[in-house]
């Protein structure tokens, strides 16, 4: 048994964050080693403080001195509120968390100790609040000697932040990179990494029973569909509505934000992630704009369509397209024939069965230090880099 540390956005108010925090470290679990979360929040990310990265995300300092004091404001209660609640949900999921760390500073001063370090799930490699990536998610703190890998990191687009050279020296000491999309994938090859698998996100290795285990009980409510939407904008709900006068069902939306009070539907704030899992299983149809809401559409068989995010849609296109279902995926919010298309779960099933098996393969052989692609070093990247672009 191996005593391993997970870093990975864990303390977000995300369900998807969560989620896909409790699947590895239940997965590793299962693996038979030791796990514990690097409980390391950026100072940025503590409570009401990501107010102010919205702030500056939004572009809110151009606007009016009112309305920058009523969003500050508002923003600060909603997340302040979250992060409270999230704290709680973390701890009766039993996710493991050690010693705070705020700042990257503070992990290299004083790093948790184990025999192997892994960079997790989510968009871990990309912008991280205010910054383009955090070297902290790059196990940047870990010991040269000891076994550094990761599972299902992600950039969150097709072209990260980061120059080639840098991408490469802070990658250098990866044994084992699984990746969880394909472009990521790509991006690792161009500057000479060998050893990059790619895998399905955390919450795709647990089935559809372990799931269900521990989901709140059924909900007592008519056919409704389910939104669950990240992004603002009014094309959503106007396509949200269409589809709702079309089939004749009401909306139940979820959020982590006070902000969507106001639109069409039953609003539920801030439920726990037993009973978010509960909404989707109950769910007529799911509408969503989320990468893991999309995730558990496909986990627990629910007919859904994904609305492109925009330029962070890659990681949603790269799973629909592993099952066949790009068409599930939808640019022109002009579209409405896949109500009439049902989805083959049959297939979906079958394919993530073989999906899920050679994932969990790729982490146990990487976490047991057994290597799958070619014979040449991680440590080679920087010359085969050079030989490449000159």
């Amino acid at each position: 048994m191996a005593k391993v540390k997970v870093i990975t956005r864990h303390a977000v108010a995300n369900y998807g964050s969560l989620l896909q925090t409790y699947a590895t470290q239940h997965v590793i679990e299962k693996l038979g080693h030791e796990v514990e979360i690097i409980n390391y929040v950026p100072r940025e990310e503590q409570s009401w403080r990501q107010a102010f990265v919205r702030y500056h995300i939004r572009g809110v300092s151009q606007r009016n001195p009112l309305y920058k004091l009523v969003f500050l404001l508002s923003q600060m209660i909603n997340y302040g509120f979250s992060y409270r609640m999230f704290k709680r949900f973390r701890k009766r999921f039993s996710i493991k968390e050690g010693a705070l760390y705020s700042t990257p500073a503070e992990l290299k001063s004083n790093p948790p100790r184990a025999d192997i370090y892994v960079t997790g799930s989510d968009q871990v490699w990309g912008n991280i609040g205010t910054q383009p990536y955090d070297p902290a998610f790059f196990l940047h703190f870990a010991p040269a000697e000891k076994r550094c890998i990761a599972y299902s990191a992600s950039f969150g687009t097709t072209q990260p932040d980061i120059d080639p050279a840098t991408l490469v020296k802070m990658m250098n000491k990866y044994s084992a990179i699984n990746v969880r999309e394909m472009s990521a994938k790509q991006i690792l090859n161009d500057c000479g990494f060998t050893n990059v698998n790619h895998v399905l996100d955390p919450t795709f290795l647990l089935s559809r029973d372990e799931w269900q285990a521990i989901a709140a009980k059924p909900l007592k409510m008519a056919p409704y569909i389910l939104v669950y939407q990240l992004h603002s904008g009014d094309a959503f709900e106007e396509y949200a509505e269409s589809v709702s006068k079309r089939l004749g069902l009401p909306i139940v939306r979820l959020s982590c934000s006070m902000n969507s009070v106001m639109q069409k539907g039953k609003f539920v704030y801030m439920c726990s992630p037993n009973t978010l899992l509960r909404y989707f299983m109950d769910a007529q149809l799911v509408l969503t704009d989320s990468f893991h809401a999309t995730a558990f559409s496909l986990i627990l068989n629910k007919n859904f369509v994904t609305l492109s995010p925009g330029k962070t849609s890659t990681r949603i296109k790269s799973i629909l397209d592993a099952f066949g279902l790009g068409d599930r995926l939808l640019d022109d919010l002009g579209r409405f024939s896949w109500l009439d298309q049902d989805i083959d779960f049959d297939h979906v099933n079958e394919a993530l069965a073989q999906l899920r098996e050679q994932s969990v393969s790729h982490l146990a052989k990487s976490l047991q230090g057994v290597a799958e692609s070619s014979p040449e070093s991680p440590a080679r990247a920087q010359e085969l880099y050079s030989v490449t672009h000159g």
